[in-house]
């Protein structure tokens, strides 16, 4: 368990290999015009402090996606999801809504879920031997009930845990774990919105299937996206400017009718960031939420959607494909990373960003990290209904 100052005290600042990871001039090189700006260095991959910093200032300052309405369609069916170091769970509720809620044992006597759990690594735990493996898929209710696997989410009184602010995008439920969050409606724009919309009129999941990566997560996406542009005819970078409220994304128009059964002519990819992808034609989409697990690991949340019209050979060879290809994408995101990790000088000189997309999403990333935030005291961990208090 990490007991690092800047975990417990994060306004003291990050810091790491000379480094002040919270600083403009550590990125200086990073946010110029590009052609000019730099990749992202590999401080941002190697380093525990900095993904520290993106539990602080990532996945706990925004509106994060962790799943699916259509995975909970009967009461008491509970999703269980790990933002950043923090356990949170979707439920299913008797009138049909939907409580989410901070997990009764976040760990156990830690006060963060520890990458072994996280990762799903069988390390016996000498604190307090809670049994909190990383997260399961779903775990459907029992007549209606709670079932007995779910006491370590819900406890005994499910009413009194923290509530976390939640709403939906189509049918993806996106979490902010943020007290002093910025509205929901004010951050997604109208085509997002409009073009999600088919999501929500796929009533249930054809397949899904997680898919682990040897890699970090900003490598897997630099990996993706690079796929894809062989494929492209159109790139749009919404957002990615301050005078906007709107969450940043990158939209690119794909043939890929020549890969998944002729059913892909007018076929759309949105990545909107940090960590939610979705590729859209007109039969079916992929809804791909990527989960960051350990710096050198991230876990891929794949579900297929598609119009009932479809054949079912069909279909599940644009499943199985599509899996196939995800997973050559992760061999060639591992062997990024290792890469990465050999490079000696930790500012990368000279390395400069020929990906547009990757750029933008650099320049996303500092952004994130260097913005200031109200920081809250840290909550015992046992205590789901702590309020949380404002430093002073």
């Amino acid at each position: 368990m990490s007991m690092k100052a800047d975990l417990l005290n994060p306004e003291l600042g990050y810091y790491d290999e000379g480094l002040n990871l919270t600083n403009l001039k550590t990125y200086s090189e990073i946010v110029k015009d590009f052609g000019q700006a730099e990749k992202l260095s590999s401080i941002a991959y190697r380093s525990r402090v900095f993904m520290e910093l993106e539990n602080e200032k990532i996945w706990t300052r925004g509106w994060i996606p962790i799943g699916l309405s259509q995975q909970i369609l009967n009461n008491s069916d509970l999703l269980p999801f790990t933002l950043g170091f923090h356990g949170v769970h979707a439920q299913r509720t008797y009138d049909k809504s939907i409580d989410v809620r901070l997990n009764f044992h976040q760990h156990g006597g830690c006060r963060f879920v520890p990458e072994q759990c996280r990762t799903g690594a069988q390390t016996k735990c000498s604190i307090h031997s809670c049994n909190y493996t990383r997260d399961s898929d779903v775990i459907f209710g029992e007549n209606g009930d709670n079932s007995d696997l779910m006491y370590k989410f819900v406890g005994i009184n499910p009413q009194k845990l923290r509530p976390v602010n939640y709403d939906f995008l189509s049918s993806i439920i996106l979490v902010n774990l943020d007290p002093s969050y910025q509205d929901f409606k004010h951050c997604f724009d109208d085509d997002i919105i409009d073009n999600f919309k088919q999501i929500k009129g796929y009533h249930s999941i054809y397949k899904h299937e997680w898919i682990d990566c040897d890699a970090n997560w900003k490598i897997f996406f630099n990996e993706f996206i690079q796929y894809f542009n062989d494929f492209s005819s159109k790139t749009e970078f919404k957002y990615f400017d301050e005078k906007t409220s709107f969450e940043p994304y990158i939209r690119k128009k794909i043939d890929i009718s020549h890969d998944f059964k002729n059913n892909g002519k007018n076929a759309d990819i949105f990545w909107l960031l940090p960590n939610l992808v979705v590729l859209k034609t007109t039969d079916f989409c992929f809804v791909i939420i990527v989960q960051a697990t350990a710096m050198n690991k991230n876990l891929q949340r794949c579900f297929f959607l598609k119009d009932k019209s479809m054949d079912k050979s069909d279909s599940d060879k644009i499943f199985d494909d599509f899996v196939d290809l995800i997973k050559k994408i992760n061999t060639k995101s591992k062997t990024h990373h290792q890469n990465k990790l050999r490079i000696d000088n930790p500012l990368d000189l000279n390395d400069y960003e020929k990906s547009e997309e990757m750029y933008y999403f650099n320049k996303h990333i500092v952004d994130k990290v260097l913005k200031e935030h109200t920081y809250y005291r840290n909550a015992p961990i046992m205590d789901a209904g702590f309020q949380g208090l404002k430093r002073m």
